[in-house]
């Protein structure tokens, strides 16, 4: 049975298709992955290190003048540094 397809371009021997998940993080378990008959396989973002830490510190931003109205003047606007990978 012929089960050929196109994705993104991209010609699959099947349909078969991993997401990003905790599976795709080493060699031997992507190797493992194709052999079992996944035709293509999404890796995790090379820059989730980078969202995660931009998430992290608009968040301690938000949270550090919470305790006082006056506080929050002390914050520097977030729009004015360049810090994740949109930047």
């Amino acid at each position: 049975m012929d089960l050929k397809t196109k994705y993104l371009g991209f010609e699959l021997k099947n349909p078969i298709i991993v997401g990003a998940c905790p599976l795709c993080t080493s060699v031997e378990s992507i190797e493992n992955l194709a052999n079992a008959g996944a035709s293509a396989i999404v890796l995790p973002s090379l820059f989730e290190e980078e969202i995660l830490a931009a998430a992290q510190a608009a968040m301690e931003m938000e949270s550090a003048g919470a305790g006082s109205a006056e506080a929050s003047s002390y914050i520097p606007n977030p729009d004015g540094y360049h810090i994740g990978p949109g930047h």
